[in-house]
């Protein structure tokens, strides 16, 4: 089995490395994962609980120690309030911003580094969610600049306060 997912890894231009996080957790069910690089190394966030939406969903987090994912950690279980964050790891922040839809609230992080933050998805691009973006710029930013800004796919409420953000960072 193991020379097949090395021959398959082979394949895939671009792929550094092909990992199961965990082989069994707490909860039934996860969903919406991220993985970032943060400076203590490879981390990834994720939603268990029951299934997407269920009451006992909360975040956990992995971190890759250069040999091995740590077993999943619960790191909140209540979410941080629109235009406020909350840590979930050393240098990972978890913001909440409002969405006029159905879902009516998108996931962003903020990811420190060295010369600010890397954020991970930007929110819808209307007057209430660049009001909340305001008040970080003052608090959660604490004046530190966006570094980079990464969308994890092309939908409104992922990228669409990109252009926004870059221009009000340079």
């Amino acid at each position: 089995m193991a020379d097949v997912v090395t021959e398959s890894r082979q394949q895939i231009p671009g792929l550094i490395r092909s990992d199961f996080v965990y082989e069994s957790a707490p909860f039934p069910s996860c969903h919406a994962s991220t993985i970032v690089e943060t400076k203590n190394g490879l981390l990834t966030a994720f939603f268990g609980g029951t299934h997407e939406r269920h009451p006992d969903v909360c975040i956990y987090v992995s971190r890759h120690d250069g040999g091995r994912w740590s077993a999943p950690r619960e790191v909140a279980d209540e979410p941080p309030a629109p235009g406020q964050a909350r840590e979930i790891a050393p240098g990972v922040q978890w913001l909440r911003m409002p969405l006029p839809f159905a879902l009516n609230h998108i996931n962003l992080w903020l990811v420190e580094e060295h010369d600010g933050y890397a954020l991970v998805d930007c929110g819808y691009g209307d007057a209430t969610t660049r009001a909340h973006w305001q008040r970080h710029f003052a608090t959660t930013l604490a004046g530190r600049p966006l570094s980079r800004i990464v969308a994890t796919h092309c939908h409104p409420d992922h990228l669409g306060n990109a252009a926004w953000l870059a221009a009000h960072f340079g």
